[in-house]
């Protein structure tokens, strides 16, 4: 699209909003706002339990446990339990920080209102 078309399109002028119709647009649409990060335990588990490799152990020691190698299926029943309780610790624990990092930082625009420059928080 021309950048000439580019205001007409979004409803505005190049002189930028009038202060009643930002307001209505805010109230309408919401902040123009960047979502936060959060740190979520759930979604970091089901991404630790749908590694192919982790279906793949929990196969064998069922295999293993059927066949009556039953010391070998509690080694990789363990070695399963510890590969996903380390990977979810590790990877939760990458997600807070990513998330204090992500509150840290700061957006700021400048925008016509009325044709003055005005920033935004």
């Amino acid at each position: 699209m021309p950048a000439d078309e580019v205001p007409e399109a979004l409803g505005t002028s190049l002189a930028g909003l009038n202060a009643a119709e930002a307001a209505s647009r805010l109230a309408h649409f919401g902040a123009n706002a960047v979502l936060s990060h959060r740190a979520r335990p759930w979604p970091v588990l089901w991404h630790q339990l749908k590694s192919p490799l982790l279906g793949l152990l929990a196969a064998a020691a069922n295999a293993s446990y059927f066949v009556g190698e039953r010391a070998s299926a509690v080694i990789i029943a363990v070695i399963l339990s510890l590969s996903i309780g380390m990977g979810f610790f590790n990877e939760h624990r990458a997600e807070q920080a990513a998330q204090a990092l992500h509150s840290q930082i700061r957006h700021r625009a400048v925008v016509l209102r009325a044709r003055q420059p005005r920033s935004s928080p």
